[in-house]
């Protein structure tokens, strides 16, 4: 009798789903691939966020120093058949410097859409200016430099823009020392130092 009963047992162990391997239904498993590739895309993101300083030139020779900002946003996102999920967006602003580092004006141009193709190192801003409109940056953003060209069409001008990553925390600190001038860290890295 007791062979009978293991036996059992054992045919009843082995048709019921193992302990923890509940299969998720279909709504779940789309939400799981969803979020995979929301985590993908944030992460590529993160290699080009954080602040760029550098030039925008004209095709009539005028040059603006600049001041890219970029910084990685959730914004919520309705998808159909799922429950809004909160999509990485790369968001920030284009600011004009005029006059020196932290004394002048600065005019802010807010990023209004960006798309960064991390297997092509593309990255595309729309910025919003108060003199230009619309400002469209298409670029390659690498190795902590975002260079490329620029165009306004509300006011037919384009041009090119090169800037290159900064560190936040030294960038705040001297902007409040004085002028700055540009130099070459041993490692190969332009910064902003202050002129002595």
């Amino acid at each position: 009798m007791k062979p009978i009963g293991v036996l059992v047992l054992a045919a009843t162990l082995a048709m019921l789903p193992g302990c923890g391997t509940k299969k998720l239904s279909e709504r779940d498993q789309a939400l799981q691939k969803q979020q995979q590739g929301v985590d993908l895309k944030r992460s590529e993101l993160m290699q080009i966020a954080g602040q760029y300083l550098g030039d925008i030139k004209s095709t009539d020779g005028t040059v603006h120093r600049v001041r890219l900002m970029l910084e990685v946003k959730d914004v919520p996102e309705a998808r159909e058949g799922t429950d809004p999920m909160l999509i990485p967006r790369l968001l920030g602003s284009l600011r004009f410097i005029l006059g020196d580092e932290g004394m002048g004006e600065n005019i802010d141009a807010p990023i209004q859409s960006s798309e960064f193709i991390k297997a092509k190192d593309q990255l595309s801003l729309v910025a919003k200016h108060n003199q230009f409109g619309e400002l469209v940056v298409s670029a390659i953003a690498k190795d902590g430099v975002v260079s490329g060209t620029w165009n306004a069409a509300a006011v037919s001008r384009s041009g090119e823009i090169r800037v290159e990553r900064v560190q936040a925390e030294e960038f705040e600190r001297e902007a409040h020392n004085g002028k700055f001038f540009r130099t070459t860290c041993p490692f190969g890295l332009r910064l902003l130092r202050r002129c002595s």
